[in-house]
């Protein structure tokens, strides 16, 4: 459970454990998705070269291949999907952070933050941008006071969740292949603070 600077409950909001859980589990199922379909192709392939060799009719084998690799790029659009979905889940929870259950400004920090070009990745840019939707929204930067500690989502004073670490990071080898079999590069990787 999350607590805001009142001690109540903050709903809807997830601890980094849910957050990684979650991350876990979406990549869990991708990892067995991605090994079933690349086993399935795998056969398929190899009884499309069998077949060719006999001289058979292929056609069936052909569309069995062809409908494997339209599954596979299905899933590639679910893994972009569920990291979609994590991201919003980070950039809520740290708004929520802020806002605490003042849903006006709440609407007001993310309207702002929703207007800045480019994407944020990590957490500190995450925490960067949600400090300055928050001056841009009320007027004034935020302070450890202001914020009754939520502030140090942003780098200051104590907190007890962390926003270093491998939190998002792909360190399992399994998962880093998986990625690279859905087209995922490792620049790219690295660029969105995963390696």
């Amino acid at each position: 459970m999350l607590y805001n600077e009142k001690g109540d409950e903050v709903e809807g909001a997830l601890t980094p454990e849910e957050v990684e859980k979650r991350i876990e589990e979406g990549a869990r199922e991708a990892t067995e998705k991605v090994a079933t379909l690349e086993a399935d192709l795998t056969k398929a392939k190899g009884d499309l070269k069998v077949l060719s060799e006999k001289d058979i009719n292929f056609e069936k084998v052909r569309t069995q291949v062809k409908t494997l690799e339209e599954e596979l790029k299905g899933i590639k659009g679910e893994s972009e999907e569920k990291d979609k979905e994590v991201k919003e889940t980070r950039i809520g929870a740290v708004i929520k952070r802020i806002a605490g259950d003042d849903k006006e400004l709440t609407e007001k920090i993310r309207k702002e933050f929703d207007e800045f070009a480019g994407d944020v990745n990590t957490d500190a840019e995450i925490a960067s941008r949600a400090r300055k939707a928050f001056t841009l929204a009320t007027g004034k930067s935020p302070d450890e006071d202001e914020l009754g500690g939520a502030a140090s989502g942003f780098g200051t004073g104590k907190t007890s969740v962390s926003t270093e670490g491998n939190l998002g990071k792909l360190d399992d080898p399994a998962v880093v292949e998986v990625a690279r079999k859905l087209g995922i590069r490792d620049e790219d990787m690295k660029e969105h603070g995963l390696i």
